[in-house]
């Protein structure tokens, strides 16, 4: 998508005249910014029709603008996410810019960057912009409605300390080079967390990527080929649809040390080739690692537990598997289609299916891997061929499909004397690892919040964020309702309701699991409950301070029995 001749003139700027003042002027809208300023703290209701009218615009060079925490309102409050429309910022043609300690909210985008050097946006709160009610259709290959801050043609870039939450996507960077986008928080947004789209050599580390689910494009990080040289490391991308994908033709781009654990579809998505996916971690997704049509690829020392599939790939070609550890879960590594993989020194414990294989080629599982604990070691759909399975320790079990290409594996009794996986992990990491950034933990973590994908609830308006009550319906079995009631520390109680004949509990604290039996004939069910404790913020970032009483509950859809 070209953004450089979406806009036109704004019909109204004022330009500012350098002038001595006693405090910090305030903001207006229709300002042309052309030099540095200072303003004062302010909330200033502040609309845009369109894209082409922003609030503010910021042209120059070597300008620097603190907002003060000055809050940006695009929208009134009673104005649903998907009505937000128009533009807070707009930056353009511009060097050695950089914007902080801005609050920007209720608008399609809050700040948009176009064909500018060295630009800084840093400290600042840009949460609850435009996002489409759920479930949203479609689904393209890049995103182009909205973001909280969407950059084109930028080059060394630096997004830092910046908020998002309550959005559709957070940062999206569109044919943007050299860039440092680190210290972020991004989450509980519908869409993308960090979108790059034909982006090279950036450096995305230590953000919190957390519970961007919802809509059919949504991922902690996205890179959209052709993206290369991109260093992904020490992020925390939990809780998502996918933690980080690569789609189209993308290559040798280094993911390293990030969590991406409790993913719903895969923990890490790859395709392209020459990638390194090392140091990850990647427990109880439905699949930690897949590729489709990825070529030369190294994973490496990577820790899957209790995943459904821990690394799927298809139609691969020359990708090595090594120093990875296999805990638990259903099948460890499945290969569909593929030539010339190589699996080393890997370690599968506890694995039902280590190894699946089909029409594959070349395929060498040889130098040390592993296995132990699994009921069949090797299941094949379908013909291989070139199948070498030798120098392997394995314990106690069915060689399965692998028997007729063993040879040279001692069976091994118990794991005494094993590497643990630390150490494994120790033998990869040194020649290929980024550097961290001074002071910061391996993974970025998030403050504690309750985890595991049946945590991850989304309503109309997107996941839910843990800082305000609900009730969830878990399960009708057995002929009655079983409820789950979060919320930050507080009271609850059961104030009405119909429907049902007994619920119980009917007061108490969170979380708690309730149970309710309905009523036969019932035309509606419905509970409604009352909570009292912590402050709150709710689905549209609206703050309830401590002590409020919140009214919250749950109702059957119309015309369900």
């Amino acid at each position: 998508m070209s953004l450089q001749n979406l806009f036109p003139l704004f019909g109204f700027t004022l330009l500012l005249a350098a002038c001595q003042t006693d405090s910090p002027p305030l903001l207006s809208p229709g300002m042309a910014i052309n030099q540095s300023m200072t303003f004062q703290a302010d909330t200033l209701l502040a609309r845009s029709g369109s894209l082409s009218q922003p609030v503010l615009t910021i042209e120059g060079d070597g300008i620097t603008v603190d907002f003060g925490g000055a809050l940006l309102i695009g929208s009134a409050n009673d104005s649903l996410p998907d009505s937000f429309s128009g533009l807070a910022i707009r930056v353009r043609n511009s060097k050695n810019i950089t914007l902080r300690n801005l609050n920007a909210r209720g608008y399609q985008m809050a700040i948009l960057a176009e064909n500018c050097d060295s630009l800084t946006i840093e400290h600042s709160n840009l949460s609850y912009n435009y996002r489409p009610a759920l479930p949203a259709q479609g689904g393209k290959a890049w995103p182009e409605k909205a973001a909280a801050v969407y950059l084109y043609n930028c080059q060394a870039p630096a997004l830092q300390h910046l908020t998002v939450t309550g959005g559709q996507h957070g940062l999206l960077l569109e044919d943007c080079h050299n860039g440092q986008l680190s210290d972020n928080d991004i989450r509980f947004n519908s869409g993308i967390g960090i979108g790059l789209q034909q982006s090279s050599n950036n450096h995305i580390r230590h953000n919190l990527l957390d519970w961007n689910v919802g809509a059919p494009l949504s991922a902690g990080i996205l890179l959209s080929g052709p993206s290369h040289g991109n260093t992904l490391a020490y992020n925390s991308a939990t809780h998502n649809q996918q933690g980080i994908a690569l789609t189209g033709s993308c290559s040798r781009n280094i993911i390293y040390g990030n969590d991406c654990s409790f993913a719903l579809g895969s923990g890490i998505a790859l395709n392209g080739q020459e990638h390194i996916a090392a140091a990850n971690q990647l427990h109880n997704c439905q699949y930690g690692i897949t590729g489709d049509s990825t070529a030369q690829s190294l994973l490496a020392a990577n820790s899957f537990q209790n995943c459904g599939t821990g690394i799927a790939l298809r139609s691969a070609q020359g990708n090595t598997l090594r120093y990875n550890t296999f805990q638990e879960g259903g099948t460890g590594v499945q290969l569909d289609g593929c030539r010339e993989e190589h699996l080393q020194h890997n370690r599968f414990t506890a694995v039902q299916y280590p190894l699946s294989a089909g029409l594959c080629s070349g395929l060498a599982i040889n130098d040390d891997n592993l296995f132990w604990g699994f009921e069949v070691l090797l299941s094949a759909p379908a013909p291989n061929e070139g199948l070498v399975l030798v120098k392997n320790r394995i314990g106690p079990g069915s060689l399965g499909q692998a028997a007729p290409f063993a040879r040279s594996n001692p069976r091994i009794k118990s794991l005494a004397g094993t590497l643990e996986a630390e150490q494994w992990r120790a033998m990869e990491e040194d020649g290929y690892r980024p550097a961290p950034l001074p002071g910061r933990p391996p993974f970025h973590l998030a403050p504690p919040l309750r985890s595991g994908q049946a945590f991850i609830l989304t309503g109309k308006w997107g996941p839910y964020d843990f800082r305000r009550p609900i009730a969830v319906l878990r399960d009708t079995a057995d002929g009655q309702f079983t409820f789950l009631l979060l919320a930050p520390n507080g009271n609850w109680r059961l104030t009405g309701g119909e429907g049902f004949s007994r619920v119980t509990p009917k007061t108490g604290t969170f979380p708690v699991t309730l149970t309710a039996q309905p009523q036969q004939g019932a035309e509606q069910q419905r509970l409604a409950f009352e909570f009292i404790g912590e402050g709150i913020v709710n689905e549209y970032g609206q703050a309830l301070k401590k002590g409020a009483y919140v009214t919250f509950g749950w109702a059957s859809p119309p015309g369900e029995k």
